[in-house]
């Protein structure tokens, strides 16, 4: 099937997960019956009509609307459909003045990567994935559904045509590949490389065999065509400060089973070694720098807690610096005093991280010390000024509060030393700690779970 032939069709709207359509059906109908090839949810918009309009193909680059009677109309760029319509790329058709929008979009035969995403005037994608329509990725997806974005790029998941399974697609943000300015290209390079040092990591420990990490498929795109992507193991389940922020305090001993597993993903992170490319020298060591609750997904399915996000992860020892200038990559209050300090690679980071993450797990988002800024923070370290946890809950495990305790002193020779040492005090106490009512395990927080997660279409 020639590409020129697959129609991208976008919905967005109010209560809508945004979800992106690539079809290469000569006749789409969309409505709120099971029937149709796009069906939007019947609970969501009341402006959705069971079999609301039709899409259809009269010749290459050719498509035209037809609303098929529907209660609330079919809108055309503003200007209600009363008759078969042609429709032209980066159209946009309203299924009612108050319902949802789809936005369509296919390449024509003189399209190019570039010029698709980045029309003229515009370093904006019009395609809100804007890798639907590019490289295989329209023979490979069906469906991607938004599941979130930072400053740098965002993450989608994609349904596989072949065996209807999802996956995860990371990737940049085209137009800051394609930024121009006097430092553009030192900065479009670090993050090149930083974006394709977190696939290598996150796959060399994937295929090791380190416990909670995704896989990482397959890396691909050209930066300077705007794109730059990685496809990875799409992770069903919720990120712990979405569990946190819902439930509060967790049970300690699932605070202690959830860190216990991270804690074991970070040993092994830190003891890796490997040769490099040219096979000329030893690397060794990979810190994550940015261990915390929103990097944590507990995965639905056997809840177990992965490690995600090594996009700012780092290589202890035999490898170059990568650094985005004028950014300080780590999150401060997750970030040891010394390696905040002096800006060091070492797992020392990724340990206080874990300290604070188990802190902040069994208050219900305090953290263990105060400040407005990464300045105040030290200050307080220096100074020894810790909330106590026990002041936060109490009947805790004596052995636990001294466990947190140490590994927040202001001192680090007083602090376990290794993700091992974590490991070996996290096992006796998931083993020893008490089981409490297990709050993710409940009727109504599976029927959370369930809504807040993105929704098949």
């Amino acid at each position: 099937m020639s590409k020129e032939n697959y129609i991208c069709v976008a919905i967005t709207g109010k209560g809508y997960v945004p979800t992106t359509f690539v079809l290469d059906d000569p006749l789409i109908r969309v409505g709120r019956s099971s029937s149709n090839d796009i069906v939007l949810d019947p609970y969501l918009n009341a402006a959705v009509s069971r079999r609301h309009l039709v899409l259809r193909r009269k010749a290459a680059n050719s498509w035209f609307v037809v609303d098929l009677e529907s209660t609330r109309g079919t809108y055309l760029n503003g200007k209600r459909v009363t008759e078969e319509t042609e429709i032209f790329p980066r159209d946009v058709i309203q299924l009612g003045l108050d319902g949802p929008m789809m936005m369509v979009t296919w390449r024509t035969g003189d399209e190019t990567s570039s010029t698709l995403h980045r029309p003229a005037g515009s370093r904006l994608s019009p395609l809100p994935f804007p890798l639907a329509l590019y490289g295989d990725f329209p023979y490979k997806y069906r469906v991607f559904q938004k599941l979130g974005e930072g400053g740098y790029g965002q993450v989608w998941r994609a349904l596989s045509r072949q065996d209807r399974k999802w996956v995860a697609v990371k990737f940049l943000r085209p137009e800051l590949l394609l930024s121009e300015g006097s430092d553009s290209t030192i900065r479009i390079d670090n993050l090149v490389q930083r974006f394709r040092r977190e696939a290598e990591l996150t796959r060399r420990l994937a295929e090791m065999g380190t416990p909670g990490i995704a896989q990482v498929y397959e890396v691909g795109g050209e930066p300077e065509e705007g794109f730059l992507y990685m496809v990875l193991e799409y992770i069903e389940g919720r990120s712990l400060d979405r569990i946190l922020a819902k439930h509060g305090p967790l049970p300690a001993k699932l605070v202690c089973r959830y860190m216990l597993q991270v804690a074991r993903s970070l040993d092994a992170a830190h003891n890796v070694r490997w040769k490099s490319s040219e096979d000329t020298h030893e690397m060794r060591g990979i810190v994550h720098r940015d261990v915390k609750p929103s990097n944590m997904i507990i995965r639905k399915k056997d809840n177990t807690a992965i490690l995600c996000d090594f996009g700012i992860a780092a290589i202890e020892e035999g490898a170059d610096r990568l650094t985005l200038p004028q950014v300080r990559v780590m999150t401060y209050k997750f970030t040891s005093p010394e390696v905040l300090i002096e800006n060091t690679i070492a797992p020392a980071t990724d340990l206080w991280g874990l300290a604070v993450t188990t802190f902040i797990l069994l208050t219900g988002g305090h953290f263990p010390y105060d400040g407005i800024d990464a300045a105040e923070t030290l200050r307080q370290i220096r100074q020894g000024h810790m909330n106590p946890l026990g002041g936060y809950r109490r009947g805790l495990h004596p052995r636990l509060l001294e466990l947190v305790h140490q590994a927040l002193s202001p001192r680090p020779e007083e602090r376990p030393l290794s993700a091992r040492e974590w490991i070996s005090e996290l096992e006796w106490l998931e083993a020893t700690v008490i089981e409490e009512p297990d709050p993710l395990n409940s009727a109504e927080t599976q029927a959370d779970s369930e809504e807040s997660a993105p929704s098949h279409p």
